[in-house]
């Protein structure tokens, strides 16, 4: 069981760095060809941070492990919320802008709400069974061609709305091997964690599932935490916010909508929970920062860290 985790830890490792020098790679050929810093992070940037889920969940779905897959993505977005969200606040109390509790949060709870209902078939269209279909699936690409649009016309509105960091252009070389390198690492880095995982799981008895929600979830929300806490430290509330809320709907319609539209992903009726627990983190998050106007407080920072341990603990309990 050790060698599995060994191997697993090896995999997130490898998915969290190569995503970075892949983000490096292709922002520096970016930047040659003259395309400007804020298009680089919309895209580039944007897209790269989210690689590590895709590739899990790409991995997952096609080698026929869908609570893995949906496991990854459920526990991520909670990891988020309570975890990430958590601690920062803890940390500094957050400022949140007007716009982002009347138009992102509330985003982030219809991608939640949206994906409760889709993955419900059975209670909602009367089917035999539970699944998120390609139909499914490319709906929820829609939805998140729609939120680009939306993040676009923020920016052209506000321009300072965004905060790039400087890109560093490197040699052809080493942009080929941030690149290629990049890539390949992801690849390697989905297959050890996927493999070793799906084994780590029927070895101990546990779904996978459960594997996704604590494991798998966690090690792919590193980068977001990080990031948010040295935001966070540094007084950068859009950006602690921003990471989190933008890293939910990427996860939902974006990472779901291509994963489901390659491989449709069978759901289970006992992931309910978890799916009710996403939203309603979304939700507590939403109402919570009311109690101090505009502010996550180190009250619900605590509170959310806690929820969280608590929920890993009945994950766990629950196997």
């Amino acid at each position: 069981m050790i060698s599995h985790i060994l191997w697993i830890v090896l995999g997130l490792f490898l998915l969290i760095f190569s995503a970075d020098f892949l983000v490096k790679g292709a922002s520096s050929v970016a930047k040659k060809f003259k395309i400007s810093p804020l298009v680089i992070g919309l895209t580039i940037v944007a897209f790269g941070t989210s690689m590590p889920e895709l590739i899990v969940n790409l991995l997952a779905a096609t080698k026929g492990q869908p609570g893995l897959a949906l496991g990854n993505i459920i526990g991520s977005n909670i990891a988020n919320i309570l975890l990430i969200l958590g601690v920062s606040a803890a940390i500094r109390p957050i400022i949140v802008k007007k716009s982002t509790i009347w138009r992102e949060i509330p985003f982030a709870l219809l991608a939640s709400g949206i994906l409760l209902v889709i993955c419900n078939d059975m209670f909602f269209d009367g089917m035999s069974d539970n699944l998120l279909s390609r139909t499914d699936a490319l709906s929820l690409l829609v939805l998140f061609c729609i939120f680009l649009v939306y993040v676009v016309s923020l920016i052209k509105s506000d321009p300072s709305s965004v905060e790039s960091e400087e890109i560093t252009v490197y040699s052809g070389w080493l942009d080929f091997i941030f690149c290629v390198g990049g890539m390949t690492g992801l690849y390697l880095g989905g297959e050890f964690l996927v493999n070793h995982a799906s084994i780590l799981a029927r070895n101990a008895g546990v779904s996978e599932a459960m594997i996704g929600l604590t494991i798998v979830a966690f090690g792919t929300s590193l980068p977001e935490l990080i990031t948010s806490i040295t935001a966070a430290m540094k007084k950068q509330n859009d950006i602690a916010v921003g990471n989190v809320i933008g890293s939910n709907i990427f996860n939902v319609f974006w990472i779901l909508g291509i994963t489901g539209s390659i491989s449709p992903l069978a759901f289970q009726s006992t992931q309910n929970i978890d799916l009710l627990v996403a939203f309603g983190a979304t939700a507590l998050l939403f109402f919570g920062v009311f109690l101090k106007p505009h502010t996550i407080t180190r009250a619900y920072g605590i509170i959310g860290v806690l929820l969280y341990l608590s929920y890993m603990g009945f994950v766990v309990y629950r196997g």
